[in-house]
């Protein structure tokens, strides 16, 4: 057995950073069960922040389970009774594949980048 076998999950973190009307929730480490308040919590720090769009970064998100899954379109659900605009970038292909499985691109839109997600948005106005 190597030793890569035996590593533990990384514990997930959420940090939003505003741009304008987007505000960016950078996602670190595995978005499961234990994910749940650190995404709820930056969610709720990103709409408090009266962004109109928010933008879900997976670039430093090594795992995603059903239940991650789960928390997502739970956060899609908040977002349109709110009437706030989730977008996502960072996916890998494999991550990519699921979302549409999921048929998660019908709610939101999936960029490769946080620069090409702003760049749909740099002329939204407040």
């Amino acid at each position: 057995m190597s030793l890569e076998q035996f590593k533990a999950p990384e514990q997930f973190k959420a940090s939003v950073q505003q741009q304008g009307t987007v505000a960016i929730i950078d996602l670190y480490g595995d978005l499961d069960d234990f994910a749940e308040t650190a995404l709820n919590t930056a969610y709720r720090q990103a709409t408090d922040q009266e962004a109109q769009v928010i933008l879900l970064d997976f670039r430093q998100v090594d795992y995603i389970n059903s239940t991650g899954i789960v928390l997502l379109v739970e956060l899609l659900t908040q977002a349109r009774k709110t009437q706030h605009r989730m977008l996502a970038c960072g996916l890998d292909e494999h991550y990519q594949e699921i979302f549409r499985i999921a048929h998660l691109p019908d709610f939101m839109a999936i960029f490769p980048d946080v620069a090409s997600a702003l760049s749909q948005f740099k002329d939204l106005k407040r």
